[in-house]
């Protein structure tokens, strides 16, 4: 089997370095960093499906990605992996508006 460019065929994704998201220059300023900055808070998101319907999605913000975040909902402790690019609004209760089955401070 030939070679290209020296690569003997032997991929380990482990010799593959990325930048951490926070260190690319779009980061600065953008939804993924205030995201990124409240993970761990609970919060409440307005996705666009089309071009009039909005759904709601809301639980504990677990992880934030570059084209995705993770909510978990702790009614019923299940993770809820969404769309980036569909977000709209994201709304970040204060704790006294929560209500008591919700832990909105609890990390993950």
């Amino acid at each position: 089997m030939a070679e290209l460019n020296g690569n003997t065929g032997n991929f380990n994704p482990g010799n593959v370095t990325n930048p951490p998201m926070d260190q690319l220059p779009g980061f600065v300023g953008s939804w993924q960093q205030a995201l990124k900055n409240n993970v761990g808070q609970y919060c409440i998101i307005e996705f666009l499906i089309g071009t009039t319907g909005l759904v709601q999605k809301e639980g504990v913000l677990f992880d934030v990605g570059m084209s995705f975040v993770t909510l978990f909902d702790p009614r019923t402790e299940n993770y809820i992996v969404c769309d980036f690019y569909s977000i709209k609004f994201v709304t970040f209760p204060a704790s006294r508006n929560l209500p008591a089955n919700r832990d909105g401070r609890r990390r993950v």
